[in-house]
């Protein structure tokens, strides 16, 4: 009797410490987070493109969205966008803050479930381009 008393206790032990055990989903991720929230179709509103060249003062070309501009961001590491023709480019998330777009590297700036802003910065000697893209659901 004893012995049974003892077994059943320790199924009853080792289904608590499994039951008990961490979940080992994407959810603690950060990386498979930012592409779960990534994927799928954005709208483009609007971004820019700003050029730094000392002493010049600042040039800024504002880009702005019309309906059926969208970014999709599909499973399969391709980012499809209709921006400026259909274009496709594959993207990789690197960080929980850097997408790498046809190898240009972009921080993630905002990522909610409704915005996605990004941007990258280039230099090129004394000159600075910052590219800005503003996407929304």
């Amino acid at each position: 009797m004893e012995h049974r008393i003892l077994f059943i206790l320790l199924v009853i032990m080792g289904a608590v410490a499994v039951s008990c055990k961490k979940d080992s989903t994407h959810a603690d991720n950060p990386i498979e987070i930012t592409k779960s929230k990534i994927l799928g179709k954005w709208n483009f509103e609007s971004g820019s493109i700003v050029t730094t060249n000392p002493p010049e003062p600042a040039k800024t070309e504002k880009l702005t969205g019309r309906p059926g501009m969208v970014y999709e961001f599909r499973t399969n590491g391709i980012a499809f966008n209709n921006l400026e023709g259909d274009d496709e480019e594959p993207y990789v998330i690197t960080s929980a803050s850097v997408i790498e777009i046809d190898e240009v590297m972009y921080t993630i700036k905002e990522l909610t479930e409704t915005n996605f802003v990004f941007e990258s910065v280039y230099k090129n000697g004394n000159s600075t381009t910052t590219f800005n893209l503003i996407l929304n659901r």
